[in-house]
């Protein structure tokens, strides 16, 4: 970033968040932000946002409106289509009928992405809508045994969650 700015080298940002609830956790986050906003008018960055919300929030801050480009987290319903077969074989492998319910969560194993909350959901749905079968499906790259897995096995444990989530 300095050295951009110093160098006046062209540069590109990616900004993947949105907006931050103040809080002594992301004071710091907060604080960078306001800096950043700052540079973003020097520098002339190209800024690349994963949402129009992102990029809406982070030009209230002061962030150069000028050279931004927004490119949607998600995916294309054109390309990617739901495969009958798929499904049915995957239902039959995990021996889910059609009645069952499923919910999925899809992302890295980490804390920012809040899987603690889905399982949360899910036990409240579980708790509170008795007469469906409801499964949660937490789809994630390379699920190792971590701290934040061995987080969520506890959660599964304590609240009886063991038939009702698929990693």
């Amino acid at each position: 970033l300095i050295y951009s700015v110093l160098y006046n080298i062209k540069c590109f940002w990616c900004v993947r968040s949105g907006k931050l609830i103040f809080n002594s956790k992301n004071l710091i986050t907060i604080i960078i932000r306001k800096v950043c906003a700052i540079f973003s008018n020097l520098s002339n960055p190209k800024i690349i946002y994963c949402s129009h919300n992102s990029k809406t929030h982070h030009e209230k801050l002061g962030y150069n409106k000028h050279n931004s480009l927004v490119i949607p987290n998600g995916y294309d319903t054109k390309i990617f289509v739901e495969k009958l077969d798929l499904k049915k074989s995957l239902r039959n492998f995990y021996r889910l009928n059609e009645e069952v319910v499923i919910l999925g969560l899809i992302g890295r194993l980490h804390e920012q992405k809040n899987h603690t909350f889905f399982l949360e959901i899910i036990h409240n749905l579980k708790k509170n809508y008795k007469e469906y079968n409801i499964v949660g499906a937490i789809i994630a790259p390379k699920i190792i045994q971590n701290n934040l897995k061995q987080k969520l096995d506890k959660f599964i444990s304590k609240n009886h969650l063991e038939k009702n989530i698929i990693f």
